[in-house]
């Protein structure tokens, strides 16, 4: 089999069709079904083209949005990381507790706190086992100055020893100590 013509085909339109030589076997239905058929693709190959083009471009303006929008976000984040932030816990939050009269209350007071009364009792009669008084400020003292008060407490088990601190810690957030201005 011999081309005809000697010319590169573009395989675009009617001049690729006619830029091939087909073989001499088929019928000129046979060769209009295939031109149609090939006809019918290369349509489908221009608009698959264009729809391409079309999309590349959409996706270029949606990734500027979406570097836009990250930027903004990250311009949001430094700005509110530079300033402090207000936790608003009421109207008297600022309200501190003279030092002398700080802690107090009696030890059931840490039940607005999470403990039980059961718990709460148990501390009382172990700061009473040891001539304490049974107010918070004896309890914190107690845990500053020992650090095997909670085996000194009958019935206190890892679990509430950490419900205890807890507990404490969070009355403490509440009722903030007023430091006192001596010099050291």
């Amino acid at each position: 089999m011999a081309t005809t013509k000697t010319e590169i085909p573009t395989y675009e339109g009617q001049d690729a069709l006619e830029a091939v030589d087909h073989p001499t076997g088929q019928t000129g239905q046979e060769l209009s079904a295939w031109r149609e058929r090939v006809l019918e693709c290369e349509q489908e190959v221009q608009e698959a083209e264009l729809e391409m083009l079309r999309l590349r471009e959409d996706l270029k303006e949606a990734r500027k949005r979406f570097e836009t929008a990250v930027q903004a976000l990250r311009r949001a984040i430094r700005d509110e990381k530079s300033r402090q932030l207000e936790l608003s816990f009421g109207p008297d939050a600022n309200d501190t507790i003279s030092p002398d009269n700080w802690g107090q209350e009696e030890v059931y007071a840490l039940q607005s706190y999470g403990l039980t009364e059961s718990q709460c009792e148990k501390i009382a009669a172990g700061l009473e086992k040891f001539s304490r008084p049974t107010t918070v400020r004896a309890l914190r003292d107690w845990i500053a100055e020992d650090a095997l008060w909670h085996r000194k407490i009958d019935g206190v088990g890892p679990a509430t020893v950490d419900r205890i601190v807890d507990a404490l810690t969070a009355y403490q957030q509440a009722n903030p100590e007023a430091v006192s201005e001596e010099p050291s």
